[in-house]
């Protein structure tokens, strides 16, 4: 990608997660990244083409910062705790009707997001459970695939705009006790203890 086209994903992709992607007009875009907006057509076809880019970028990071966490890790639950870190970092200033907006109009942008849950997080899962049963912490009972899917499960719910409490709290915190919850369900007793030596 130009120097320029990846200076405007990038910067494009923090003003949509932090101000919203339907609200957000080409114009508006333009004015923000203080270029005009035949500048900006010069390097995206249109908003949807822009949309699709920001979105592949983001979940490019993301996963970089997910692999990072998993060889930098000495054990599972650090390795969670640093991607929970990493989630509220993400989620931190994101308005809640991003993943809305995508959904509802921006159906190739999702798909990116639905591929990455559910093909690269869902492997995430599965290795974390292989990893922390082989390091000790886990217990040996946990059906991994099942309990990955249920993990995954519970992700969605974060992210759905109809679940109970999307909107009443912050993304951050949802992740950061979505990950607690699912560890101490699959943790052993050496496990727990590093669950508080990591979170508490």
């Amino acid at each position: 990608m130009e120097e320029k086209t990846q200076e405007i994903v990038v910067q494009s992709s923090s003003l949509f997660m932090r101000l919203g992607v339907k609200s957000l007009t080409m114009d508006e875009l333009a004015f923000r990244l203080g270029i005009s907006k035949k500048t900006l057509y010069n390097h995206v076809r249109d908003k949807n083409d822009l949309v699709l880019r920001c979105m592949k970028y983001i979940q490019t990071n993301n996963q970089s910062n997910m692999d990072q966490a998993c060889q930098e890790s000495s054990n599972a639950i650090e390795e969670l705790r640093m991607s929970s870190e990493i989630a509220r970092g993400v989620f931190r200033n994101m308005q809640p009707s991003v993943f809305f907006d995508l959904q509802k109009y921006y159906p190739k942008a999702w798909k990116v997001f639905l591929d990455f849950k559910n093909e690269y997080m869902y492997n995430c899962i599965v290795s974390n459970i292989e990893r922390g049963k082989s390091e000790g912490l886990y217990r040996d009972d946990v059906k991994t695939e099942l309990v990955s899917l249920l993990y995954l499960n519970l992700i969605n719910g974060v992210f759905d705009s109809n679940s109970p409490f999307h909107n009443k709290f912050p993304f951050g915190d949802l992740h950061h006790e979505m990950v607690i919850y699912h560890l101490h369900g699959i943790a052993n007793e050496k496990g727990l203890k590093l669950i508080r030596k990591y979170f508490d």
